[in-house]
């Protein structure tokens, strides 16, 4: 009898854990559909000439210490150069092989704080007095192509 109620025990625990863990995947997974959500409609209400001008800080409320670029084809050794072994997280993209997104990665004390899937059609570029090629500036221009 006290082991039934041990194993018992032991299978609501688990249910119980089982069901945060997926509440909180699920509630990440809404935040950064959310963030994307955001920074795409801000470029596309704002653009203007086949352009559209971004602070991440002032325009979309977003707190970090550098953002990349990462286009279309990135390696992961190209990732895993620029963002060390946290651009382990960025695996489940899969860059390497596509051509319909870009990745942008906001970075806040050596941790990566946001992802967002940017479409392929809106193209930014790097500074280039940067010694990291994808990294950005606080204010950016998007390009828009059709």
């Amino acid at each position: 009898m006290r082991r039934r109620k041990a194993l018992l025990s032991i299978i609501i625990i688990s249910a119980v854990l089982y069901g945060l863990l997926i509440a909180s995947s699920a509630n990440k997974q809404s935040k950064r559909l959310d963030l994307e959500n955001k920074v795409v409609s801000f470029i596309e209400k704002n653009e203007e000439n086949g352009a559209a001008h971004i602070n991440f800080q002032k325009d979309i409320g977003i707190s970090y210490d550098k953002a990349y670029i990462f286009p279309p084809y990135t390696s992961d050794s190209e990732l895993k150069k620029h963002l060390g072994n946290r651009s382990a997280e960025l695996k489940s993209y899969g860059l390497y092989y596509r051509d319909d997104i870009s990745l942008l990665v906001f970075v806040k004390s050596n941790q990566i704080m946001h992802v967002v899937k940017i479409p392929a059609k809106y193209k930014v570029t790097p500074d280039k007095s940067s010694h990291s090629p994808y990294l950005i500036q606080k204010s950016v221009k998007f390009k828009v192509n059709a």
